[in-house]
């Protein structure tokens, strides 16, 4: 078994297992995903539905767009923490919004630093939601 990760770009990624001598097309049933209408990329490059799926590889399904895609890590903390893909340009609120998370009575926090809901989030940035706490 192998576990990926998959998912429409924008939108949730989801971790899954497949099979050893697994495809694209595999990967993308055990997701419950369809490809129709979107581009294939298998680690960043273009890929086929018979493409072959490594171990650790990231499947996305890309709209046909202009623009690049981030992947973000958004999460409250404490808590369960996912990656969220948005397009290039994407602010804090909006990978709220997909994350389905709501910034009410939490501290901001984007790459270590507080930030407001219409910072904008780069690939890799880290969103996350902390509980305001009364100092000393």
């Amino acid at each position: 078994m192998k576990e990926i990760t998959i998912g429409k770009v924008p939108g949730t990624l989801s971790n899954i297992a497949v099979d050893d001598n697994a495809k694209v097309s595999d990967a993308l049933a055990a997701a419950e995903l369809n490809a129709d209408g979107f581009e294939i990329r298998l680690n960043g490059a273009e890929a086929s539905l018979n493409t072959p799926v490594p171990d650790g590889a990231k499947v996305f399904l890309v709209k046909k767009i202009k623009g690049n895609q981030s992947i973000v890590t958004v999460g409250k903390v404490p808590g369960t923490l996912q990656e969220i893909a948005v397009e290039s340009g994407a602010s804090v609120r909006q990978v709220l919004v997909l994350a389905n998370l709501d910034a009410s009575g939490f501290e901001v926090r984007l790459n270590g630093s507080e930030a407001s809901l219409d910072s904008v989030v780069t690939d890799g940035a880290k969103v996350f939601l902390v509980k305001k706490i009364k100092g000393n």
